[in-house]
């Protein structure tokens, strides 16, 4: 199922779709499979590629900036993969 890219930003959507089009010009067609995530859902994909210190690094910095409701609760998000990936992780 295509991505609903009027979820996006109005300037960000935009711009994906003059992407979207600059590479249809040149042979590559992309279709979208996502728009806009949820902190969770963000928190998910990021969790894959940074080790646990990366990570523990990232939510301290997330929490002293008191930046508000989105960071803390991506930070959140955050938190709860590295704790679920501790415990799936073999002792």
């Amino acid at each position: 199922m295509p991505a609903d890219l009027t979820l996006l930003a109005p300037a960000f959507q935009d711009q994906v779709r003059i992407m979207l089009d600059a590479c249809a010009q040149q042979g590559y067609i992309l279709r979208p499979s996502e728009g806009l995530r949820d902190p969770y859902k963000q928190a998910i994909y990021w969790r894959q590629s940074p080790s646990i210190e990366q990570i523990e690094q990232k939510i301290a910095s997330l929490e002293a900036a008191q930046l508000g409701f989105w960071p803390t609760a991506c930070a959140s998000s955050v938190q709860s993969m590295a704790l679920q990936s501790r415990k799936q992780s073999p002792a």
